[in-house]
Formats: C-alpha cells, structure tokens, sequence
C-alpha cells in the first residue's frame, strides 16, 4: 500500500461511501447530491474534491480503507473512485474546480 499523503478533498469523496449501500450501482451518487456540488458547495471544496479524485486515479495502491472509518476494501474504494470520476466529467463538476 502506498503510504502517500492523499490531498484534502479525499475524506469528502471517501465520506460519501457512507450513505452509498451498492458501489455497483449507476450512478453511484444520487442527482440531487451531485446538483448540491454543482451549486451550493463553496468553489474551494469542489476545487480539493476534483484534486482528490484525480489523484486517486493515479494512486491505485493508496490504503483507502483505512482514511475514514468505512466499511468497503480498496478494491470497491477504487471502483466507486472511477465512477466518481465518470460523475464529475458528464456532470462538468471538474470545470468548477479553479486549478483545472
């Protein structure tokens, strides 16, 4: 496991999985929580949210586990990371962010 330090924004993403019961699920957030990030998050929360989920994709091995108290293995972690990702590109989340 890698043993980076991950940037702020990831126990926002990792919190979500906490109101999540299926990561298999299409989309794995509800619409009216993404429609709540598009509009009522402040730009600096959303700006450490999109650092985050980029930098999960490139982190496989981080131990995700283990951030938050969670009750998912890394390999759900990283496959609900991916979906997040998916999320914040159809919904143009990442062009809220201000270091695109």
């Amino acid at each position: 496991m890698s043993h980076e330090t991950p940037p702020a924004g990831l126990n926002a993403i990792l919190y979500f999985l906490n109101y999540i019961t299926d990561i298999s699920a299409d989309p794995v957030l509800p619409d009216s929580l993404v429609s709540q990030i598009k509009t009522k998050y402040k730009p600096e929360t959303v700006n450490m949210m999109c650092t985050a989920v980029k930098w999960s994709l490139i982190h496989p091995n981080f131990d995700y586990e283990n951030q938050l108290p969670i009750n998912y293995k890394n390999e759900a972690i990283y496959e609900y990371l991916h979906k997040i990702n998916a999320i914040f590109e159809k919904e143009k989340i990442y062009d809220l962010a201000q270091d695109k």
